[in-house]
C-alpha cells in the first residue's frame, strides 16, 4: 500500500497478465484476475472476469458468491467507457436470470430499471426491450400473471426494431409461459412455436439452452392442457 498509485496499478497488471497465462487459472479461479485487474485501473478486463467468476460460482451452485461477483462486474460497467450495448444486454440478462431463480424480486427490479435507464441513454432498442421483458419477470413472481403479459407484450414492440433472434425467442418462451399460467393455451402454443421459428446456431450453448426452455415450456403446455 505504500508504492505509489501508478506503480501499484502497473504491478496488478502485471500480476493479473502473468497469471493469465496459466493453464487453468482463468478458468477455474477468475475471480483472483478480476481482481488484480480492477485493482489495475482495467474496467473493461475486469468487468470480462467478474463475469466469468459469476458463471463459475452459478454453475457450482455457490449462489452467494455468483451473485456477489455479478455485482462486482457492474461496478466495473459503469466504469468502462467501450462495452457494446450487446455485452450490456448479454450481462444483464444472465444476472437477472438468476436473481428470477433464487427470486430476488427486488434486485429484478433493480435490474429492469438499470437496463431501461441504460436503453434511453444508449437509444438502445434492445435494451429498452429487455428492461419491460425482465420486470415481467418481477411482475410473476409477485404473482402479477396479466401484468406480466403486458410487460412482456410491451417488450416486443422495441425488439422487433432490433430483429434479436435471441432477445425474442426468449420473450416468446416468457410469454408462453405467462399464457399457461392464465390458462390461454392456444396463446401458448401461438407463442412457443413463434420461438421455436427464430433462427439460431446449433453449436451455440446459449442458444441450445433457449431452445431446451422452449421445449420445457411445451411440455408444461401439453400437461396442463390434457
Amino acid at each position: 500500500e505504500q508504492i505509489p498509485d501508478l506503480r501499484r496499478r502497473w504491478l496488478h497488471r502485471k500480476v493479473a497478465n502473468a497469471l493469465s497465462t496459466h493453464s487453468s487459472l482463468a478458468h477455474h479461479h477468475p475471480a483472483i484476475l478480476a481482481e488484480h485487474y480492477e485493482k489495475s485501473h482495467d474496467p473493461s478486463i475486469a468487468f470480462q472476469f467478474w463475469v466469468l467468476a459469476a458463471q463459475h460460482a452459478r454453475r457450482i451452485h455457490a449462489v452467494s458468491n455468483a451473485l456477489d461477483y455479478f455485482s462486482q462486474a457492474e461496478q466495473q460497467l459503469k466504469l468502462a467507457n467501450d462495452l457494446t450495448t450487446r455485452q450490456i444486454y448479454e450481462f444483464y440478462n444472465e444476472w437477472s436470470k438468476m436473481a428470477f431463480d433464487v427470486e430476488k424480486l427486488e434486485l429484478i427490479k433493480q435490474i429492469s430499471q438499470t437496463l431501461l435507464q441504460l436503453g434511453y441513454e444508449r437509444r438502445s432498442d434492445l435494451l429498452i426491450g429487455a428492461a419491460h421483458d425482465v420486470l415481467s419477470d418481477a411482475y410473476m413472481l409477485e404473482r402479477k400473471n396479466q401484468e406480466a403479459l403486458e410487460s412482456n407484450l410491451l417488450a416486443q414492440k422495441f425488439f422487433d426494431q432490433t430483429r434479436d433472434t435471441q432477445a425474442i425467442r426468449q420473450m416468446y418462451n416468457r410469454r408462453g409461459f405467462y399464457h399457461i399460467l392464465l390458462n390461454q393455451f392456444s396463446e401458448a402454443k401461438q407463442a412457443l412455436n413463434a420461438a421455436l421459428q427464430q433462427p439460431g446456431d446449433e453449436k451455440d450453448p446459449y442458444y441450445l439452452r433457449l431452445l431446451a426452455d422452449t421445449h420445457n415450456q411445451l411440455s408444461l403446455l401439453w400437461m396442463f392442457s390434457g
